[in-house]
């Protein structure tokens, strides 16, 4: 079984068009009747993730699937040994306490139950898209498990916050 509705590399992912990816996604939606609301997310997403990755090598994975939990990330971004789990919340001006949560739970399952992310730093990301801002301060995480606590980021400095990241891990 699958375990994700689209993935390509982060270099063909920039080059493709658009439309085809979101024909993609909408093919794998397994109630073949994807609400508009859900097409305007993806899009957005798209749209977000071909500025904010721009250079960078490594491979994308659009919804996800967590083994063993029945949960669907939005977006894994694997690059430079790290697992990004982003967490998009299209039109949201904050990261709030429950979607930082969400992108943690998201990456703690990772950590717990995909046997290939147990040994890399794993940075759970919440994107809300209207933000100004983003987090600014990285510290070693309070387990031995390389998940670090969960980040924050508006579209303009998503780039900017996984940058940071790379410094860091």
């Amino acid at each position: 079984m699958q375990r994700y509705y689209y993935s390509t590399s982060t270099e063909a992912f920039r080059e493709t068009d658009p439309l085809h990816i979101l024909g993609a996604l909408e093919s794998r939606d397994t109630f073949r009747s994807t609400e508009r609301t859900q097409r305007q997310a993806w899009t957005r997403e798209i749209e977000v993730l071909r500025r904010a990755i721009a250079g960078l090598a490594g491979y994308l994975y659009f919804e996800f699937s967590v083994p063993r939990m029945g949960k669907r990330i939005d977006v894994v971004l694997l690059s430079g040994g790290v697992i990004f789990v982003l967490e998009f919340k299209v039109g949201a001006t904050i990261a709030d306490r429950d979607a930082l949560e969400q992108a943690w739970d998201y990456a703690l399952d990772l950590q717990n139950f995909h046997e290939t992310s147990h040994a890399r730093v794993i940075a759970p990301i919440v994107v809300a898209t209207e933000s100004t801002g983003r987090s600014l301060v990285l510290g070693p995480t309070s387990h031995s498990d390389k998940v670090l606590p969960p980040l924050y980021s508006g579209e303009a400095n998503l780039a900017a916050l996984i940058a940071h990241v790379f410094a860091f891990a």
